[in-house]
């Protein structure tokens, strides 16, 4: 029923009762004065000259008030309760006197008496002063009244009246519909997004409208299965660019497997030797003629590397442990792609000291020999320190290894060394990448294992995972990488500016990383030794 309805409705039945009680006028006895009552009709025939309802379910009559109002008849009745012959004397004690109205078939009766005549005081029945037609429907509900001075009809207690239809899934207003002002019950709803998203329908409960889906539970981040796993509106947001990458197994026969992709055919890879492979070109801009190469030899042991480049295609070569011999070795290589951010060059010929060619198209300014095997990179990247620098040696067999790092002394200056298979300084061309800080998935680790800066895209659920479970041997995990997928580490250098003086710690250490499958486990050596040995490192997740 419509709220403004139901209200009207409710005022009417209100009036009509009070009114009636207060004609009735009822004296301890239970009779009432005719004129009284003849008055009383009147009144009530001004007020409502249509249909008015009695009082309860259980001894009202309905009545008509249509002027003129003539008295027919003189009946006594109690309650509901017609008794006696019309126009004769009472037929017993505590009898009301009610009088028959002109045009209507019903009599007109105070309120509250039981058929039978007087109750006893403290005596209970049944009441219901709600609407005809509205008892036991619903939430309505009869009540009980009590026998005060020898009639009921004082107060209905516990009686439940109709309401305002409310979205809670009950008839309030008792007219055998439930919730039926709520048109939206039963139309569809959804909840949650991403992976979580579920769907359901409108519903009313106790707790008012409610829609029936439940989202799901996020979970971490799968990279580049094009689901927003972690249910945030963002997919694939902790995995960072998709740099173009390929890694393969190479077993001992020399049959290489290419494990998983991105960026690079499947079939680009093939072995024209003992650790000696060639990489097709991806295309476009990305071949060897205007972009480095990244590798990463998966192993535990001391493994130089190095590529050249075959017109567009790329050369890869892995050296046997500590040596420029070749061997086959299980591999990933990465070729970065020019993006805001990022930086990417290679020298083609350096002089003994000053600004070294570089190959085109590069993104950095410059690229100057220092000293023998020492060189700075000039480029808006390196003004801090909190970002990784990889450094790919450029030559047709492995020369030794490279350590880097950003902002040198404060100078605003990535630095590169390269050491040869004795941990000696020496000279040699490469390529460099200074990744998109923002949008790799990155780690700098200090040489005790503990995390330095990282990037985890703003997700607290992405955050790094490093540490050192003994000497020279490291840990490190991101939540969204899985294996098979490309990861590059390599040793880290830097400065400390101590009593007015500048320290240089540029480890001559060779990192190696071992690809689990969500972690990473890299083994810093000294190139020197051979030996496992304590060593800052940073790692980059490209998948």
């Amino acid at each position: 029923m419509p709220s403004d309805e139901f209200a009207a409705s409710s005022r009417r039945t209100r009036d009509r009762h009070l009114l009636m009680r207060a004609c009735t006028g009822r004296r301890a006895s239970g009779q009432v004065g005719l004129g009284t009552l003849i008055g009383c009709l009147w009144i009530l025939s001004a007020l409502s000259p249509a249909i008015a309802e009695g009082r309860d379910g259980y001894r009202s009559t309905t009545f008509q008030l249509a002027p003129p109002i003539a008295p027919q008849h003189t009946l006594w009745g109690s309650g509901a309760c017609m008794i006696g012959a019309p126009d004769t004397a009472p037929p017993g004690p505590g009898m009301l006197r009610v009088t028959e109205i002109a045009g209507t078939s019903d009599a007109i009766f105070g309120s509250g008496f039981e058929c039978g005549g007087e109750c006893s005081d403290g005596d209970i029945a049944p009441c219901y002063t709600g609407p005809p037609g509205t008892l036991d429907v619903g939430i309505c509900r009869s009540g009980v009244e009590t026998c005060v001075a020898g009639a009921f009809g004082w107060a209905c207690e516990g009686e439940i009246l109709p309401r305002q239809e409310s979205c809670n899934g009950l008839d309030d207003d008792c007219d055998g519909l439930i919730d039926e002002d709520f048109t939206i019950v039963g139309q569809p709803c959804s909840d949650g997004i991403g992976a979580c998203y579920a769907e359901g329908e409108y519903f009313c409960n106790a707790s008012g409208l409610v829609c029936s889906a439940q989202a799901g539970e996020p979970v971490a981040e799968t990279c580049r299965d094009g689901i927003d796993n972690d249910c945030d509106g963002e997919t694939d947001e902790i995995c960072g660019y998709p740099h173009h990458y390929l890694a393969a197994n190479v077993t001992a026969a020399g049959t290489v497997t290419v494990l998983n992709h991105y960026g690079m055919p499947g079939e680009s890879v093939s072995r024209l030797g003992p650790g000696r492979y060639r990489i097709t070109s991806p295309g476009g801009t990305f071949g060897c003629d205007s972009r480095p190469l990244m590798i990463a030899a998966d192993t535990s042991t001391l493994r130089p590397t190095s590529y050249t480049c075959s017109g567009s295609d790329y050369n890869v070569y892995l050296g046997s442990n500590n040596s420029g011999s070749l061997s086959d070795w299980a591999f990933s290589v990465v070729v970065p792609v020019k993006m805001t951010g990022s930086a990417t060059a290679f020298t083609t010929s350096c002089p003994t000291t000053g600004p070294c060619s570089l190959g085109s198209p590069f993104q950095i300014a410059a690229i100057n020999h220092v000293s023998t095997g020492t060189y700075e990179i000039t480029s808006p990247q390196c003004a801090t320190t909190q970002r990784p620098v990889f450094v790919q040696i450029r030559s047709g067999t492995p020369l030794g290894y490279a350590v880097t790092g950003s902002n040198w002394r404060n100078t605003g200056l990535c630095r590169v060394q390269i050491f040869n298979f004795e941990g000696a300084l020496r000279d040699a061309n490469f390529g460099v990448w200074l990744p998109p800080v923002e949008q790799t998935a990155w780690a700098l680790v200090s040489s005790s294992g503990t995390l330095s800066a990282s990037n985890h895209f703003d997700d607290p659920s992405a955050l790094w995972d490093t540490y050192s479970p003994g000497t020279g041997v490291y840990v490190a995990e991101f939540p969204s990488w899985a294996n098979p997928s490309a990861a590059l580490v390599q040793a880290r250098g830097s400065s400390s500016f101590i009593s007015g003086n500048w320290f240089d710690n540029y480890p001559r250490n060779s990192v190696t990383p071992v690809r689990g499958s969500a972690n990473v486990t890299y083994y810093s050596r000294s190139v020197s030794s051979d030996s496992l040995s304590v060593g800052a490192a940073q790692v980059i997740f490209i998948q």
